[in-house]
């Protein structure tokens, strides 16, 4: 861009744009022919018209061109590219015959060149021997070639199969091209609705690397439905809230995030969720940490999901900030806590729970809020009901969960909670009034008797007596033993 005097500070660049080729082309069709310099928007819609113009000039330029020995219209030119695009997609290859190409598009005679020679010679293909020694065509490269393919099939009647397409070598050029430009000719129309047996995977992948303008309500529609089956369009979805995250008007916010990875199993999550933030630290940096007041609810989202990074400093830091949003906003972030309690990581709902009893603390001694005393109260009352009562779904016996709820009933009792005196002596040792968590309150069948009989025998046969008599494990041939 700079070599070219293109000015650009955006956050989307088109994915094809990675090809040097396709690179050097949309830069030497975006420059300006005076040398001034030009500003490109910030996000990169679209390379289509480029090629679009660059396919034009072909047809131009060969029309002109003595060389080829007779004149050619700038219209057989187009049929001849229009022709090379419709044999890529129908034999679903990468290259076609150059005899095949000219059978269908024939040039005048007395041309000195063949078409696949006049289309290699501009640029739009690259010729190649095959081992029977017939001479074939390819596109030069593979952006080019999916343009030209999606451009021929939005210019038929009716809608094509696209029943295969995943098969086509070409197939994410393509669909991106395809997606496109159909969004530009029908923008109220989902190009997933007119090409119903296009593969909905393949269609997921490609839309979520597209700039906002083509992300519509259908289309997130179907990103967020792929997320539960596939890996990778799971990551880049998660990739692209956080790297859009404090932008507005953006099609995939904060909800979005909470709900996808709320639905998940907790090891799918920290593989996926895990891999996004370990590749995000610089994007998690002063400026993000910095820039969350005024949007406090999205900024908790985010922060209680960041607690399942195993980066400490990423951690740390959403914890801090979980409770500085906490005391700016604490009636939304003690029902946030309670929603938390569901989620299936117990790293999560431990420092969730921290965070509630270091802003219920700081309620207490503050006691500028109007209504701190039932805050505080309401919500050790809940978290009793929801983590302490063996009956409740989310009973637990995590110590540290235990040991927190308690010290929130412990600042409750000073406002006068209700049992409160009861539950601290049930849940601190030395434990009087709790419930036997270890009794057997049915019978149990032989077969948990004896698989819990030969993991003990196992362990203590092969690892603890081993270890007691400085054998090494499975070491069972001593006296000692």
């Amino acid at each position: 861009f700079d070599h070219y005097k293109l000015k650009w500070s955006g956050t989307y660049v088109p994915l094809e744009l990675r090809h040097p080729l396709a690179l050097s082309l949309f830069c030497r069709f975006k420059m300006s022919q005076d040398g001034t310099e030009v500003q490109l928007p910030e996000q990169i819609e679209d390379t289509g018209e480029v090629y679009e113009l660059y396919c034009k000039n072909v047809a131009e330029r060969v029309a002109q061109d003595v060389d080829c020995g007779a004149v050619l219209s700038p219209a057989l030119i187009s049929s001849g590219i229009d022709a090379f695009a419709r044999l890529l997609y129908e034999a679903n290859t990468r290259e076609v015959l150059v005899d095949q190409l000219e059978k269908i598009c024939a040039l005048p005679s007395g041309v000195r060149k063949s078409l696949g020679r006049i289309l290699f010679d501009e640029g739009i293909g690259a010729l190649g021997m095959s081992k029977t020694g017939a001479q074939f065509l390819e596109p030069s490269y593979d952006a080019l070639g999916g343009y030209l393919i999606a451009r021929y099939l939005l210019r038929q009647d009716e809608a094509a199969s696209l029943k295969t397409l995943a098969q086509h070598p070409l197939c994410e050029d393509i669909l991106r091209f395809l997606i496109r430009g159909w969004n530009k000719r029908h923008p109220d129309v989902f190009v997933g609705d007119v090409y119903p047996d296009l593969d909905k995977r393949l269609l997921a992948e490609i839309l979520i690397t597209l700039p906002d303008v083509y992300l519509t309500e259908s289309a997130c529609a179907c990103v967020k439905d792929q997320c539960g089956v596939d890996d990778g369009v799971l990551q880049w979805l998660l990739q692209r809230i956080l790297t859009d995250f404090g932008r507005t008007d953006v099609p995939f916010t904060a909800s979005d995030l909470d709900a996808v990875l709320s639905s998940l199993p907790m090891a799918r999550r920290d593989t996926t969720w895990g891999r996004v933030i370990a590749n995000s630290i610089d994007r998690l940096s002063e400026k993000l940490w910095a820039d969350w007041r005024g949007k406090d609810e999205e900024y908790s989202v985010l922060c209680k999901w960041l607690l399942c990074s195993n980066c400490t400093t990423v951690r740390d830091r959403a914890s801090h900030l979980i409770v500085e949003i906490g005391r700016s906003r604490p009636q939304q972030f003690l029902d946030q806590v309670v929603a938390a309690v569901k989620i299936n990581d117990n790293y999560i709902v431990e420092r969730m729970l921290a965070a509630s009893y270091a802003v219920c603390q700081a309620l207490f001694s503050d006691r500028k809020t109007s209504n701190w005393e039932s805050l505080i109260i309401g919500h050790a009352e809940k978290m009793v009901v929801i983590l302490l009562d063996q009956r409740s779904q989310f009973g637990t016996s995590h110590s540290g969960v235990i040991d927190t709820v308690v010290n929130l009933v412990a600042l409750a009792k000073e406002l006068r909670i209700v049992n409160g005196s009861r539950i601290i002596r049930k849940f601190r040792f030395p434990y009087r009034l709790r419930k036997n968590v270890f009794k057997t309150d049915h019978d149990v069948d032989d077969g948990v008797v004896s698989a819990v009989d030969r993991a003990i025998h196992m362990n203590m046969a092969n690892y603890t007596l081993t270890r007691l008599v400085g054998a090494s494990p499975y070491q069972t041939d001593s006296e000692e033993y």
